[in-house]
C-alpha cells in the first residue's frame, strides 16, 4: 500500500509540474513521493537477497528514463532513480566491515558524486535513504526527517512546503501492516512509462489549439 500511495503521490507532483503549476495542492501531495520511496528503497535493501541484481535493476530503470525526464521537466538533471540507486549504494557501504572514518568518507563521496553531477533531490535524498534504514522508533524518525528535510530545504534552496514530507512517517506506520506485493514489472515499469504517456500528452497539448482551450477550462475549473 505505501508503494501504492508513493507511485500516486508523485504521478500528482508531475501533474503539477507539468500541466497545473499553481496549483497547489499537487506540490503538496507530492512532497509525500520521495521519503515514500526512500523508505521502499531502505525496506527493500532489507529484504533483498540480491543486492547486486536489485540494484542493477533500479540502474537500468534510471538509465531508460533519463532522456524523457529530461524532455519533459526541461532540465539537465539526473532522475530521481540515480538517487535512490546512490542511496542503496551508501546503505551497502553502511554495512561494510571497514574503518568507520573509510566507510563515512566513502558515504560522503557518494553525497558529493550526487550534488556536483545534479542527482535529483541530490544529498537530501540519499540522507533520506539512509535515515529510513539506520533509525528505529516512530518518534526519533520523525525528528530525524524532519531534521533531514530542513538540511535539504536550507541545502537547495526549496520552498518551507517541503516539511510536508514528514507527514510520510505517519502513512508508514499507518499502512506499513497492510503492505503487500506489487507485480514486478508493473514496479519497475511505472516510472518510466508515466513519463512517457505525460510526455506524449504534453506534446499533443501545445501541439493542438484545441487542447490548449481544454487544459485552460481544467485550471478555471479548479481554481473555482
Amino acid at each position: 500500500m505505501i508503494r501504492i500511495i508513493a507511485m500516486l503521490t508523485m504521478i500528482l507532483d508531475h501533474m503539477g509540474q507539468v500541466f497545473f503549476p499553481n496549483i497547489i495542492i499537487f506540490p503538496v501531495a507530492g512532497r509525500l513521493a520521495l521519503p515514500l520511496f526512500a523508505w521502499g528503497i531502505a525496506n527493500g535493501y532489507k529484504k533483498t537477497s540480491n543486492f547486486n541484481a536489485y540494484a542493477l535493476r533500479i540502474l537500468v530503470l534510471a538509465i531508460v528514463s533519463q532522456y524523457p525526464y529530461m524532455l519533459l521537466f526541461e532540465n539537465e538533471y539526473f532522475n530521481v532513480c540515480f538517487t535512490l540507486l546512490t542511496g542503496l549504494i551508501a546503505l551497502k557501504v553502511y554495512d561494510l566491515k571497514i574503518n568507520i572514518f573509510l566507510k563515512y568518507l566513502m558515504i560522503s563521496l557518494l553525497g558529493i558524486v550526487a550534488h556536483e553531477f545534479d542527482f535529483e533531490y541530490g544529498v537530501y535524498g540519499i540522507a533520506l535513504v539512509v535515515v529510513f534504514y539506520i533509525v528505529e522508533g516512530k518518534y526519533y524518525l520523525i525528528f530525524m526527517q524532519s531534521v533531514v528535510t530542513l538540511f535539504g530545504v536550507m541545502l537547495y534552496n526549496y520552498y518551507p512546503l517541503q516539511l510536508v514530507s514528514v507527514l510520510s512517517v505517519i502513512i508508514i506506520n499507518l499502512f506499513i501492516k497492510h503492505n503487500f506485493k506489487i507485480i514486478r514489472v508493473f514496479q519497475y515499469s511505472f516510472y518510466p512509462v508515466h513519463i512517457v504517456l505525460f510526455l506524449l500528452i504534453k506534446n499533443f497539448i501545445y501541439a493542438q489549439p484545441m487542447s490548449n482551450y481544454v487544459l485552460r477550462r481544467l485550471t478555471y475549473l479548479l481554481y473555482h
